[in-house]
């Protein structure tokens, strides 16, 4: 183990930081240009399993792996896996059916919706064909609400996704009560 660096001393793999064989990231996705100098500088592979990234910045990871051995996942556990593939299998088996995908965090959580909700929308959407609307989304702390009743919720309301039909070239109308719809909630 060569070390472990945080917000304060990142910088510090752009150029001092010593060689390891590999690097290990779960931190922040304001800590990818380091990590991608650092794996640049080194050689050395990476195992990422940092979320929230742009799609730009999900092209640079891919990008590095034509130079050093990088894996990256939003979610390693055995569990979730098993669950991305049956979710897979069932929006193949379903094909047209309505899907929502509901999760729950505190109001802290950093990114939403999380690595997992989006790996999961990506097993039933393997094309990006949906228009996908989110409850939440961003980074950052969620808000409450307060209805006229002066019940407090949070804002993260059931999003919501129309998609095409992939087995005809013609768009469905997004207003027709029987077109498909991938939904996702944070």
């Amino acid at each position: 183990m060569t070390g472990t660096y945080d917000v304060d001393s990142a910088s510090q793999l752009d150029v001092d930081a010593p060689t390891a064989d590999l690097a290990i990231d779960f931190s922040n996705r304001a800590a990818l240009p380091h990590t991608l100098a650092y794996v640049r500088r080194t050689g050395c592979a990476l195992l990422s399993g940092t979320t929230g990234y742009s799609d730009e910045e999900l092209a640079q990871i891919r990008a590095l792996g034509e130079k050093s051995a990088v894996i990256h996942s939003a979610n390693y556990s055995l569990g979730v896996a098993v669950l991305r593939r049956v979710t897979a299998e069932a929006a193949r088996a379903l094909a047209g059916w309505d899907v929502e995908i509901v999760e729950t965090h505190h109001n802290q959580k950093a990114d939403a919706p999380s690595g997992t909700a989006n790996m999961l929308l990506d097993a039933v959407d393997p094309g990006h064909e949906a228009d996908v609307v989110y409850g939440r989304e961003g980074h950052g702390r969620r808000t409450a609400l307060r209805d006229r009743s002066g019940y407090t919720a949070s804002a993260a309301a059931p999003w919501r996704a129309r998609t095409r039909s992939t087995s005809s070239a013609r768009t469905r109308n997004s207003a027709s009560p029987t077109a498909p719809r991938a939904v996702r909630s944070s």
